[in-house]
């Protein structure tokens, strides 16, 4: 960028033009060495103005929950950036918004109403055109025309990898879709069914079960990976479920949810058995969710134990507690946090294990929806009970491109098998 503004100086707008096609042909964020410094590296983000005056901002990628930059502007012409120093083993997604509003952590109910304005005209944040390393979202995994665009992904070159090669493409030959009335839920409900492609063998079919079923399908490719792990003979064969949880069902069915969770153990469970060659045993049967579904995996796992023996839990959003937090805004000092810590801590042990995660990005500066102090917090909770927990913190966000990278190592840390494939 230090010689594009010398090139701008001497060439003017000629030498925008010539750095855009550049752009174009290389993809972005911008990454570039820093001379004597091998832990990090210098990124720029760049966007192309619509008008002028335009304001523009940057959420996530290098900064953390509810931190916002604006873009400098290289003097008159169309090209707006902004440079970091990364370190190389981050990974995480990234947007812009234009004309930014004042702060995307609300901390009075005026910031708060004018983020609800903003979001219900649509629109509030969009990805970066011109990144690559964007895996698109299907409303219908099962539909290639209902392609969504996806979140626009930052990787660094030391950000941590996979057991399993990740593939950009899902296997969705032996998926299919089922669709019923739930009398639990009282209302209907589709499941998508991803079928292994080797014989269920002695005991029958592992069960994962994920929730926020879509995304779990494109944004993390989970049958890709588990096909992968199935093939190193790294787990043994799984049947997946995927859940749907549409967003008008997601606050109210993934935090503490009695009849949710019966859902799965006296429905669903029951009807997969009646279909397929699946296990009995709870040691084999996973619980996986991101957010508020790591959260609800926690709580069925609490509740449903006879079912459900593995906790799958990436970024889980224990800051919840019993209030509404989506319906009004409440001020910092009025919320706890620790609700769910503490009905674990107040129940009998559960023969759960655990695997959780989180981004030290995912902080929120002291209040109680700071996700890192309470998956933390919950984590030393569960091991002060003397559940058996695996946990890994990296350098990320809440994004489906951290939550899809660590997979493959999660699941295996539950459900891996011993080196013979048993």
């Amino acid at each position: 960028m230090a010689a594009l503004w010398d090139e701008y100086a001497r060439r003017g707008d000629a030498a925008v033009e010539a750095f855009w096609a550049e752009v174009d042909a290389a993809g972005t964020p911008l990454i570039e060495p820093l001379e004597g410094d091998d832990g990090h590296s210098a990124v720029t983000f760049v966007w192309r103005l619509e008008e002028p005056d335009q304001r523009v901002g940057l959420v996530h990628g290098p900064l953390g929950v509810g931190e916002l930059d604006l873009l400098d502007h290289l003097g008159t012409s169309d090209l707006a950036f902004r440079t970091y120093r990364v370190a190389n083993d981050l990974r995480n997604a990234y947007w812009f918004m234009r004309e930014p509003v004042r702060s995307l952590d609300a901390r009075s109910a005026d910031e708060w109403a004018e983020l609800e304005r903003r979001r219900a005209r649509g629109g509030l944040l969009t990805g970066d055109p011109l990144n690559r390393r964007v895996r698109p979202h299907f409303s219908d995994p099962l539909d290639p025309a209902t392609e969504e665009p996806g979140q626009s992904v930052l990787e660094m070159p030391d950000a941590p990898r996979s057991l399993v090669e990740l593939t950009e493409g899902g296997a969705t030959d032996r998926l299919s879709a089922h669709r019923w009335d739930s009398p639990l839920l009282q209302a209907p409900r589709t499941v998508w069914v991803h079928e292994p492609a080797v014989p269920a063998g002695p005991g029958g079919y592992g069960v994962l079960i994920a929730f926020d079923g879509h995304r779990a399908l494109d944004a993390m490719g989970l049958p890709a990976i588990l096909d992968g792990l199935t093939a190193a003979r790294a787990i043994r064969p799984t049947i997946a479920v995927f859940i749907e949880s549409l967003f008008d069902w997601r606050h109210v069915e993934l935090p503490r949810h009695e009849p949710f969770a019966d859902f799965l153990a006296e429905e669903l469970m029951p009807w997969l058995a009646a279909r397929f060659a699946i296990t009995a045993d709870p040691t084999r049967t996973t619980l996986t969710g991101v957010s508020l579904g790591g959260l609800a995996a926690s709580f069925v796992a609490l509740r449903h134990p006879e079912r459900f023996g593995n906790v799958l839990s990436q970024s889980g959003a224990y800051w919840w507690e019993p209030i509404d937090l989506e319906a009004r805004y409440i001020a910092p000092e009025e919320r706890r946090g620790g609700w769910h810590a503490a009905a674990y801590e107040a129940a009998p042990r559960a023969p759960v294990r655990f695997y959780l995660d989180v981004g030290l990005l995912e902080g929120g500066r002291g209040t109680s929806t700071d996700l890192l102090r309470e998956v933390r917090r919950f984590r030393d909770v569960l091991l002060g009970r003397g559940y058996e927990v695996t946990y890994r913190e990296y350098n990320g966000g809440h994004a489906w491109a951290c939550w899809r990278a660590a997979f493959a190592d999660a699941l295996v840390s539950l459900v891996g098998t011993a080196p013979d494939g048993r």
